[in-house]
């Protein structure tokens, strides 16, 4: 009697799982994606991206504009230093199309590199656009700037030798539409 009260609750949850499991999907589905090529345009919410440039860097490019910046800590007590790191710097060409009050919001642009997704330094961001510091930018229509997003990826998440095999993508907005740039190979 025991046994069959445990298989019927059973039966229940994953029932009551899969029916909302179900649900939520019908409800909040996955975002179809836009993808522009690299040195193409996206246009999205009034501005025009492109990518103008990929550079790569060693971490000692953090080091002569940020002496001894910390990167957090990684498995048990070892820190991430900035001078292990690698560094991608995306120049990216932003212009506004229309003459509304809103600002450029960057807090939500993030990189994808495969399975891995993750926003650029801010930190680092501050200290190489020195126009552009804060992650709201205030434009005219048609008025373009360029900006640098730097993507810190260090050694327990990235190999060296397999980064020549990514492809940089840069997440512009997530939904209802996803819309991706695609930055170039590492």
């Amino acid at each position: 009697m025991k046994r069959k009260i445990i298989v019927v609750i059973c039966i229940v949850a994953i029932a009551l799982f899969a029916w909302r499991y179900i649900a939520l999907n019908q409800q909040y589905p996955s975002p179809p994606t836009v993808y522009a090529a690299a040195r193409e345009d996206l246009e999205i919410g009034g501005y025009r991206f492109s990518v103008i440039e990929m550079e790569k860097q060693d971490g000692s490019y953090i080091e002569s504009i940020m002496p001894n910046y910390f990167l957090g800590y990684g498995n048990g007590e070892d820190a991430f230093r900035s001078k292990d790191a690698t560094v991608l710097l995306a120049d990216i060409r932003v212009t506004k199309l229309d003459d509304s009050d809103d600002y450029l919001d960057l807090t939500s642009v993030s990189f994808e590199i495969g399975a891995w997704s993750n926003q650029f330094d801010k930190d680092v961001y501050a200290r190489i656009n020195e126009e552009h510091r804060d992650l709201y930018i205030n434009m005219r229509k048609d008025e373009s700037t360029t900006l640098t997003l730097p993507i810190v990826l260090t050694k327990d998440v990235f190999v060296e030798n397999n980064l020549s095999e990514k492809e940089l993508c840069l997440v512009l907005a997530y939904y209802p539409v996803k819309y991706v740039l695609l930055a170039g190979r590492i």
